[in-house]
């Protein structure tokens, strides 16, 4: 085969594997996308059914004061969720990379395993964790911090601790896969030029760390944000985030434009986050360069 053919060949891949992404790109992310910001501005009638005039009312319940104090009060259940789970896998990977590698794939496959299971499962199982007859609850009156009317299950810190036990390996990940590209000598080269630890980890490693960091972050505190399941489960619904307020929307509420709206108001904040995100690591690239 001429080099001709093979480069026409490669080309012809190329394009067929672009048309691919891009087909799968309009018809699963923008498409969805029109249609969430179509119902968003749409209206409805008086039975609840949704009708095809435009009206402007569900955005402006969705950008109420109550309901940014809801979205202000999920955003900041996402945030500690995040800083809980990225401060707890930096150790957690850490020990992973250092390991030796048979106890490092031991490692990994225990962070992984989660994943075997679905959410909802791994919910219920926290609940029975933490149900007033649990194991949890058991340790607690048997050290005596707690009286027979314990109560854990459907609080606030119940479904937060939901979210980190859903969440905490999707932190992990990619921390381990930043820490296995970091050299070991540098952070020895530190030590012997007299760097303390804690300067040598600041200085050396938590620099390497970036990527995984920011990647961690994202992988957290974006679906955190929008999660209804644990959290009704596992809290009650008492403190209820906009999660739970979509799902209400569109579910027994009948009100899909006003469930849009709110869902076109975080689809809107997860754009300018990874858009800023994305602008400041190519600054933090062209700066290095």
């Amino acid at each position: 085969m001429s080099a001709g053919a093979r480069s026409w060949g490669a080309g012809a891949a190329s394009r067929v594997v672009l048309s691919l992404l891009s087909l799968h790109a309009a018809v699963l992310v923008a498409l969805p996308l029109v249609v969430l910001f179509a119902y968003a501005f749409a209206d409805r009638d008086e039975l609840g059914d949704v009708i095809a005039r435009p009206s402007t009312e569900a955005v402006r319940r969705a950008l109420s004061p109550l309901y940014l104090g809801v979205l202000a009060r999920s955003l900041g259940a996402a945030a500690a969720v995040t800083a809980v789970c990225v401060a707890f896998a930096i150790p957690v990977a850490w020990t992973i990379a250092a390991a030796p590698p048979r106890w490092g794939r031991r490692l990994s496959l225990l962070v992984i395993v989660p994943f075997f299971t679905g959410v909802l499962v791994r919910a219920y199982a926290l609940m029975t964790l933490l149900a007033a007859d649990g194991w949890v609850a058991a340790l607690l009156r048997a050290l005596g911090l707690g009286g027979d009317s314990l109560g854990l299950l459907y609080t606030p810190g119940a479904a937060m601790t939901g979210l980190v036990f859903v969440y905490f390996p999707m932190a992990v990940i990619p921390i381990q896969a930043s820490l296995a590209r970091l050299d070991p000598g540098l952070l020895d080269a530190a030590l012997d030029l007299g760097a303390t630890p804690v300067r040598a980890f600041v200085h050396v490693a938590l620099p390497a760390l970036r990527p995984g960091v920011v990647a961690a972050i994202t992988l957290t505190f974006l679906p955190a944000i929008g999660m209804f399941a644990v959290v009704d489960l596992l809290g009650g619904g008492r403190a209820p985030l906009v999660g739970s307020v979509i799902a209400s929307a569109l579910g027994g509420g009948r009100d899909w434009p006003f469930g849009a709206a709110l869902g076109a108001v975080l689809v809107t904040l997860f754009a300018l986050f990874t858009f800023t995100a994305a602008a400041r690591a190519v600054a933090g690239r062209a700066e290095a360069s």
